[in-house]
Order: C-alpha cells, then structure tokens, then sequence
C-alpha cells in the first residue's frame, strides 16, 4: 500500500485558536479549601481592579444639592432685577430736566383754563349761541329785573325744556356748573323747576 501524503489532503484549516480548558491542579483545589481567607482576599483583589463601587447618595445629601441650585437661580434673578431697577432709576433722573422745562407750559395751560370759568361781558358775546350755556344766558338776560338798584333773573327749566330740546338733569347739571363759573346766584329755587338768581347786569350787557 502507497503511502499518504498530508500534503495533498485537501483539510480546511480553522482561523479560530483551540480553546484549552482551564486545568485545575490538585495542589490550587486543596489551596482553596485548606485557606478559604485567601480566596476571599483574591475576589476583594479583583473587584478594586474592576472599579470601586461608589456609596450612593443620602436623601439629605440630595436636598442639599436641590437647594444650592435654587439658592444660585434666586440670587441671578436678584441680580437682574436690580439691575433693572437701577436702569429705571437712572432713566427718571435723566427725564427730571424734560419734566421741569414742561411744567411751566402746564401752569400757564391751567391758568387759561380757570380764566375762561370766569363770567364776563367778553365771554358772553364770543359763546356760540347754538351751544347750551348760549341758550341759558340769553334766557336770563331776558328775564331780567331790576330790585332795590340790585339786578335779578329766573330760570324756568321747563321753558328750557322747550327751548333747548334738553332732558332736565342735563339743564340742571349745566346751570349748577354756570353758577360756579359766576353767571348768575341762585337765592332762591322750587321743586317746580324754577330758581331765582341775581346776576351782574354788565356781564350781560343789560344797562342800569
């Protein structure tokens, strides 16, 4: 019989290295049981190489952290909230020339306004007469009388009624506001509607 050549066998070869089973010798198991110490200090040994475990965290410990960050947030929004408060103050500082430079132009606005409350022949003859108060004042001046060398006049809301197409509080509203604007004193008044006033004849150019 010929003999094989190896060579010529056609035997795939394997890429992955033979596995060798771990052999445990007889003098490593009798180590084992006759010093159990030793194998307790050989797992302690591997696990500080893997890592050591890390203690975890208490509750307080938790807390603590919470309210630094709650502390830190608070103090940023205090911080920014002075600063714009002082940006408003500075602001208002700056705005105090403007106010005082205006604040003359208000006076003299005011002092014009009160100056047209006051009753005069010049007023009474620059009003519109389709305006009320018009309507009022030339109601009186037409009902004028003379009294011990005093001038008087009346109302009668009714007859304004008429006249001006207005309801009653509002013609009440309007003479009680010419009354403090000095077109007339009411001395005398009736639930009827009717007012006794006295009135300078001057401004209504009535003549004595």
């Amino acid at each position: 019989m010929a003999g094989i050549n190896l060579s010529q066998l056609n035997i795939p070869k394997s890429e992955e290295p033979v596995k060798r089973k771990h052999v445990v010798r007889l003098d490593e198991l009798s180590d084992s049981y006759s010093n159990p110490d030793k194998k307790k200090e050989s797992l302690n040994n591997e696990l500080v190489k893997k890592g050591e475990l890390k203690k975890p965290e208490s509750k307080i410990e938790k807390i603590d952290k919470q309210l630094e960050k709650v502390e830190k947030k608070t103090d940023r929004l205090i911080a920014r909230s002075k600063s714009i408060t002082d940006k408003v103050e500075q602001s208002n500082g700056d705005n105090i020339h403007d106010t005082t430079i205006h604040h003359p132009n208000s006076i003299h606005t005011t002092t014009l306004h009160h100056s047209r409350l006051t009753a005069s022949r010049f007023d009474f003859i620059s009003m519109s007469p389709k305006k009320l108060p018009k309507q009022i004042l030339n109601h009186v001046r037409d009902r004028a009388f003379f009294h011990n060398g005093e001038c008087f006049s009346s109302i009668d809301t009714y007859e304004l009624i008429t006249i001006t197409h207005k309801k009653a509080h509002h013609l009440s509203t309007q003479i009680s506001r010419m009354e403090l604007q000095g077109w007339f004193q009411i001395i005398k008044s009736s639930s009827a509607g009717h007012r006794t006033i006295k009135i300078e004849p001057e401004h209504y150019g009535i003549q004595r």
